[in-house]
């Protein structure tokens, strides 16, 4: 379990100079509005709401899969690019991020106990604490079907109006976060009772004495187009596992779009995640 998926963001950022806000990201400034408090009404249980969601995007299933892969494209002011993440059970997987028309391409990944980061071909060694938080949480879509096991603490503190949208706003904190950090904030749609979006608080801002340091922003995320998965023929499931196909990010006020144009599960080989040759030469 990661310390935190604010911690992903930064390590994203590293890596994926270019367009890195692909995995969480954005501002918290929220769009949220016509707030309803529990005086007109008594606010539904946040925990029964996250038990809910999961459900519907289909429950206990997304934790039995072999393989999850995915790709998006993004577009923002910094530029267009694609993401491509693999992950075989229980381990392995690979992020590619690239940019159009020639431009860079970067890797980061874990395998058999090999972990790298790099350009394609000139990969290296990483720590393999670093891969490890990747692969639990780097992936957006990660992040948002695993709400219920990472989070703790849900209390519903408001009904609002999101996107033309009734929402449940929730406010959670991740397991290992310190008991003062400010709270996280779920938004779940109160009509289908599907994720609807995440509120990330921003990351403590560095001493004012530090030189350059940068501002620190919190992050909003919007989902939205749930549809089913593709899966493997032989998975026999009592009902389809869901996944968003768009989503919306903003930070510090940067708009990222996201649309997927692939999600399959079960449908990698249990050696299609494999280290390169320098990275595992460097182990």
């Amino acid at each position: 379990m990661p310390r935190t998926t604010l911690t992903l963001t930064v390590l994203l950022a590293a890596a994926f100079p270019c367009a890195a806000v692909a995995m969480t990201a954005a501002q918290s400034s929220s769009t949220t509005t016509g707030t309803t408090t529990s005086s007109e009404g008594a606010l539904p249980d946040a925990v029964a709401a996250v038990k809910r969601a999961k459900e519907l995007m289909g429950g206990d299933a997304w934790d039995k899969i072999r393989s999850f892969e995915s790709s998006a494209s993004l577009r923002s002011a910094m530029g267009d690019a694609r993401v491509e993440f693999r992950f075989v059970a229980p381990d392995s997987f690979e992020l590619i991020q690239s940019m159009p028309g020639g431009g860079r391409t970067m890797t980061m990944g874990s395998a058999n106990g090999v972990a790298w980061i790099g350009e394609p071909g000139r990969e290296r060694a990483a720590d393999p604490r670093m891969t490890a938080e990747m692969r639990d949480g780097g992936d957006l879509q990660v992040l948002v079907r695993t709400i219920s096991e990472r989070f703790t603490g849900f209390r519903t503190v408001a009904r609002a109006e999101d996107g033309g949208r009734t929402v449940l706003r929730i406010e959670m904190r991740p397991k290992q976060a310190p008991p003062d950090a400010p709270a996280w904030m779920l938004l779940v749609d109160a009509t289908t009772g599907m994720i609807h979006g995440v509120e990330i608080p921003a990351p403590p801002a560095p001493p004012s004495s530090a030189a350059g340091a940068q501002k620190t922003f919190g992050q909003s995320i919007r989902v939205r187009r749930w549809e089913p998965v593709t899966a493997a023929a032989d998975a026999a499931r009592a009902a389809p596992l869901l996944a968003f196909r768009e989503a919306t990010v903003e930070s510090g006020g940067t708009k990222t779009d996201i649309v997927y144009d692939r999600i399959t599960v079960d449908g990698l080989a249990a050696d299609a995640v494999k280290a390169p040759v320098a990275a595992a030469a460097r182990k």
